[in-house]
Formats: structure tokens, sequence, C-alpha cells
């Protein structure tokens, strides 16, 4: 049913607008306009709020230039985490980061954990080597692996000329003996190359328990004894309540914290250690 002239009355009374001498065209009008102002006031606050989050001044600021710092800051702040990331990787891996940009460390990377990969490959071919009496010296890991597998096809060969044999056959029980002796041997590299493995693991997290406990940052605990803090890609200050609040103030006021804690804000990360 269309409406009526009342009801488009009462439709601008609430949104505050002045209906006196007003014509249903002019209302409707008038209905259109403050909607979509109210919409446009909406999507500044908005985008002020987003942009003071990310620590942007928005004072004189349009909503077009808001959108476009917003987008220009968020681009910015996920290069600043991509290289960040890049560089804790790098380090990891024993790169010298310093002067590095994000595509470079990249490459760096990439050419380090293949270094890597061939290192593995080629101790774990001269472990199966030696397990099988082959000379490893100057040998490359193709070298390695085409002696291997002329091993063992020489081990085959000969264990299947002696297998009519009796059991006291002098060769079945020598190589019987070898074959005991490379598995033992196999054995003792595999719990070696283990030992190596966890002393690694447990020198790394040594360290990232120390780089834990040199960082500055301060640390809220919550009434149920859990802790938290700001994150070091949280903004300077951010938005409470429509006021602008130092995060520095922030940590220490008790009811803001809850306020984040509970709402699972991306600013702040819990402490487990």
């Amino acid at each position: 049913m269309a409406k009526k002239l009342k009801d488009y009355q009462d439709e601008a009374q609430a949104l505050e607008i002045d209906i006196k001498d007003l014509t249903i065209n002019d209302l409707r009008s008038a209905i259109k306009s403050k909607k979509a102002e109210k919409k446009a006031a909406e999507d500044l606050k908005k985008a002020q709020e987003e942009a003071e989050a990310l620590g942007i001044d928005t004072k004189d600021q349009g909503i077009d230039d808001l959108r476009s710092a917003i987008k220009s800051k968020k681009a910015e702040k996920k290069a600043a985490e991509d290289l960040k990331k890049a560089q804790e990787e790098a380090e990891a891996l024993g790169i010298d980061t310093k002067d590095q940009g994000i595509d470079d460390l990249r490459s760096a990377i990439k050419s380090k954990k293949a270094e890597n990969k061939a290192a593995e490959d080629l101790k774990k071919a001269q472990e199966e080597a030696e397990a099988l009496g082959i000379d490893t010296k100057d040998q490359g890991i193709d070298d390695l692996r085409s002696a291997i597998k002329s091993k063992k096809e020489e081990l085959k060969n000969s264990i299947e000329e002696t297998a009519s044999d009796e059991d006291s056959n002098d060769t079945v029980l020598k190589h019987r003996a070898l074959k005991e002796e490379r598995q033992k041997k196999a054995k003792s590299s595999k719990k070696t190359a283990k030992a190596k493995k966890a002393k690694a693991e447990e020198a790394k997290a040594l360290a990232e328990k120390a780089k834990a406990k040199k960082d500055k940052r301060p640390v809220f605990t919550d009434d149920r004894g859990l802790k938290f803090r700001f994150k070091e890609t949280a903004p300077k200050s951010i938005n409470i309540d429509g006021r602008s609040v130092n995060i520095s103030d922030a940590i220490e006021d008790k009811e803001i914290m809850l306020e984040l804690v509970y709402g699972h804000s991306n600013f702040i990360e819990q402490i487990y250690s």
C-alpha cells in the first residue's frame, strides 16, 4: 500500500526534518537527502576511527582521503610484517639480513634451504655408504648413490649365490655378520643424527626463550592470571569509545585492557611463558 502524507511526515520528523509547508514530493526528497547525509557521516566516522587506530592524522581529511590513507597504511604495515618475517626466517638460517630488501631475503632463504637440503642428502648418503663399507672421501652425492646401488646389487647377488648352502657354511656366516654389522652402524648413525637434531632444537628453544626475556614491553595480567601485552605492530595510540588513548596508558588501565582482552582485539597478544 502506498505511503500517505502523514507517513512521510512521521518519517521526516524522526529524521529531524522541518516538515512545515512541505508537499509529499518535498518530503520524499528531503528524507532521501537526509538519509544520504547520515550515511555519509557514518561512513566518515567509521573511516576516522579506523584511520586513528592505524595512527593516521584524520584532521581535515575527507572520506576519500581517509580511505586512500588507510589503504596505504595497511599496505605499508603488511610490507613491514612480511619483511620482519623474512628477516627472522633468514636469521634462523644464519643469513646476514643487514641492508637486505624483501626480495633479496626471499631469494637468499630459498638458496640457503636448497644448500641445507643438499648437505643433508649428502650426509645421509655418506652414512649409508659407510655402513656398506664404501670409502666416501672426495665423493659427490651422485657418485655415492651409484656406489651404494652397485654395492647393494653385489651383496644381493652374493647372498643369492650362497642361499642354497648350509647354515654352517663360512660364506653364509660371513655375510650374516656383515649384514648385522651394517645394520648396527646404520642404527648408530640414525641415533647420532637424532641426538644432534634434539640438541639443535633445544638450543633454538633456549634462544627463543632468551629473546622473550629481553622484551621490555609492559604486561597486563587479568583476573584469571592470564598475561597480555600490545603487539610490536600495534599503533602508538588506539581509539577507545571515540577518544584516542596512548597504548602506554592503556596497558595501565584495567578497564580498557579487559575490554580489549574480552573483545579479542588484534592489537594485543597473550604471553604463554
